[in-house]
């Protein structure tokens, strides 16, 4: 595999628990994978090497922060394609912790007008998250953003972006009769989407479930298992030069 390796600086992420990580950032790349946290980004590159033209970066946690630095990277690397990486939680009884999932779709809850229970989302209120600037403005993103599965992973089918994580089992279970079509609760799948979608790029998202969501007991999550399972799932997606 080749790529670009003009512009070459070092990004050095360390913090008082984790260890060092040097990354090569290269301008003309070819996959970009992004990672919400260091956390997660220190353990997947303790067991993932990326080829020469793949590049690993953090993207931020949580909805505002990963659309922000998502849509920085793109125009800052001009990649091919996008993966998302990281862990979930699982809202079906068909996920189970330490799996490792891809996703054909994804869906967001937290923006819009709350009542009650009664959540109306922007394309409810007749709104989108975005608009092109030149007339007559229509609108990007749809209430169900499509993701490209990765190929050599079961397709869980559609995950939940939510603002705030389900904190509460009896949360957990108000968004699973809300959403019955999602099977996994994430916090920046759909803003990245909606960047990639913006930029004309596909976006794969691949998560290791590390708990049930609503359950916030963190002796009953497995984030050190489910990483590693993405990592492999990555390691043998590159091994095909990223085919599709």
């Amino acid at each position: 595999m080749t790529g670009g390796h003009e512009s070459v600086q070092r990004i050095h992420l360390s913090s008082e628990r984790n260890p060092l990580v040097f990354m090569l950032v290269q301008k003309n790349i070819r996959t970009l994978v992004l990672v919400p946290t260091p956390l997660e980004l220190n353990s997947l590159l303790t067991h993932f090497a990326p080829p020469s033209d793949t590049l690993v970066a953090p993207c931020g946690f949580g909805v505002v922060g990963s659309s922000s630095m998502t849509q920085s990277l793109l125009q800052t690397h001009r990649p091919q394609q996008v993966i998302l990486a990281g862990i979930a939680g699982t809202m079906s009884d068909k996920l189970l912790p330490s799996e490792v999932c891809t996703f054909d779709s994804v869906i967001l809850d937290g923006v819009g007008v709350q009542e009650a229970e009664q959540l109306s989302s922007p394309h409810d209120l007749g709104f989108s998250h975005g608009y092109e600037t030149s007339a007559p403005h229509r609108p990007y993103g749809e209430a169900c953003l499509p993701l490209t599965p990765c190929p050599h992973l079961a397709n869980a089918g559609t995950l939940l972006t939510v603002c705030a994580a389900s904190g509460t089992m009896e949360l957990a279970e108000r968004r699973r009769q809300c959403y019955p079509q999602a099977v996994a609760e994430d916090m920046e799948g759909y803003a990245v989407a909606l960047a990639c979608s913006i930029s004309g790029l596909p976006l794969t998202i691949i998560r290791g479930i590390s708990n049930e969501t609503g359950v916030r007991d963190k002796s009953k999550w497995s984030i050190r298992e489910s990483l590693q399972s993405v990592a492999q799932a990555l390691n043998q997606w590159a091994e095909t030069d990223w085919s599709c």
